[in-house]
């Protein structure tokens, strides 16, 4: 981050993390501190409070929340894998707001975000990538 750039906690993207897809499930143990205290990013799935375990999601419940972005990182499965259920989401995915602005992202769910351990460091990177690439504010390579 660039110094002197500060923003409120309603300002940052509204990410959400799926953890599983169908059904849909958020990212429960440590996703909820990567999002909230090391992203960058605020959690879509704010009314989900003091668990440790992810939790069931209507698709309603996601339509509502409308986030910024997603992220579908299925616990245990590789890129290829989450990237094949991104794809077959695509008509659950299409009314949000992350989907009409090109940014539902697949990534690694086995190697960055299911285990706990250093991978968990390039996982948060990877959450910060894709909130605020492309945003020169923020990201200064």
């Amino acid at each position: 981050k660039k110094s002197g750039i500060v923003k409120t906690k309603e300002a940052l993207p509204k990410l959400l993390f799926l953890e599983w897809v169908d059904p849909p499930f958020n990212g429960g143990h440590w996703i909820p501190d990567m999002v909230e205290k090391w992203s960058g990013c605020r959690t879509a799935t704010s009314w989900v409070t003091n668990t440790c375990k992810s939790v069931q999601l209507s698709w309603q419940q996601i339509y509502d929340a409308d986030p910024d972005l997603v992220v579908i990182a299925c616990c245990g499965f590789d890129l290829k894998r989450n990237e094949k259920d991104a794809l077959a989401a695509r008509e659950l995915l299409k009314p949000l707001r992350a989907f009409k602005q090109g940014r539902i992202y697949a990534a690694d769910g086995n190697l960055y975000f299911a285990r706990p351990g250093p991978a968990l460091r390039e996982g948060i990177a990877i959450l910060s990538r894709c909130a605020y690439d492309g945003d020169k504010d923020v990201v200064n390579e």
